[in-house]
């Protein structure tokens, strides 16, 4: 299931499967979240995967939005707030 996670001007979506330690994936330029597809379901029985849709890009879109809008400051910034909001502390790994 795509969860979604309030910012300022836009909502970040995002999945999060399984239990234990935390798994956070960023996709790049030009792919998208479900390019971990295949990992995240080889993993969700053993760790807490969590998937991200990256700001711009088609389940997480900026109306509006201005090239400024992604710099690697606010990239960096939305992946900290997810961080924070879903409690991502167990030993944290970032697979991107």
């Amino acid at each position: 299931m795509i969860n979604k996670l309030q910012l300022d001007d836009f909502e970040l979506s995002y999945t999060s499967e399984g239990e234990g330690r935390d798994v956070l994936f960023l996709h790049g330029f030009p792919s998208n979240m479900f390019f971990w597809d295949d990992i995240k379901n080889d993993l969700k029985d053993k760790l807490r995967v969590t998937v991200v849709e990256q700001r711009g890009y088609p389940l997480s879109v900026i109306e509006n939005a201005n090239i400024t809008d992604f710099n690697i400051e606010f990239l960096s910034k939305d992946v900290e707030y997810l961080i924070d909001e879903l409690n991502l502390n167990r030993d944290l790994i970032i697979v991107g």
